[in-house]
């Protein structure tokens, strides 16, 4: 399960944490610390600087410059160039994928042609905001 903790400081960030896995210990959960991470974002024209999160057991999360949540890539310099890569391959793969079956294929009609192109691939990889 993915959780995204977000805060404008990394004092606040670090508080925020704390409170997250006090309260996943109060139910009997664990957080697994091999997987989650810690990104810091800033202005693009500012230097993003790397956040030391501690979970309390004197261990320090991973500190990273981009991750994907929910399919989108995020950055730390919160440009979108990676995101906009990752949704061109995704979409020339769904495209590549359907060329032996649909768009090669003389019985299919243009229209279906047309209403699958805008189903899979357009579809599946807009752009959310």
């Amino acid at each position: 399960m993915n959780h995204r903790v977000v805060a404008h400081t990394p004092a606040e960030l670090q508080l925020l944490y704390d409170r997250f896995f006090n309260a996943t210990k109060r139910f009997g959960l664990t957080v697994s610390l091999k997987k989650t991470e810690a990104m810091c974002q800033s202005h693009p024209t500012s230097q993003t600087a790397l956040v030391r999160i501690t979970p309390g057991d004197n261990t320090v999360l991973k500190s990273v410059d981009k991750f994907c949540y929910l399919g989108s890539f995020l950055s730390n310099t919160i440009s979108a160039d990676s995101d906009i890569a990752s949704r061109l391959a995704k979409a020339g793969c769904a495209f590549g994928k359907l060329q032996k079956r649909l768009w090669g294929v003389h019985d299919v009609s243009r229209e279906t042609k047309v209403a699958v192109y805008q189903a899979v691939v357009i579809n599946d990889t807009a752009v959310w905001l």
